[in-house]
């Protein structure tokens, strides 16, 4: 798995001035939201508090490719991928390795 929050170097980079202080940990667009139906469609069947932790394995479909290239500038390539397929687990108090949570002891 791949730690997605912005450095700080980035946070420089992409720096707007802002009447809030508080800038966002993770890059636009990771965000992923459930509704009700989705719940009950994943079998949650508790209602999560903020700050809980699940372990999300999810298919996802490329929905559009971008690539562009400015003068005297490198290639910049980018994909939207839409997730089509998804399974959430509560995080387990144990401490399990990723590979133990995959594919068992």
């Amino acid at each position: 798995m791949r730690d997605m929050s912005i450095s700080p170097e980035e946070k420089r980079d992409e720096a707007q001035p802002s009447v809030v202080s508080d800038s966002p940990r993770y890059p636009y667009g990771l965000k992923i939201h459930f509704d009700e139906k989705s719940f009950k469609k994943l079998g949650l069947s508790e209602v999560p508090k903020v700050g809980d932790k699940y372990m999300i394995l999810a298919y996802a479909e490329v929905c559009d490719m971008h690539q562009n290239k400015k003068e005297g500038d490198e290639m910049h390539l980018s994909m939207g991928m839409q997730l089509t397929e998804v399974e959430v687990k509560k995080k387990e108090k144990e401490s399990k390795t990723t590979e133990q949570q995959l594919y068992g002891e």
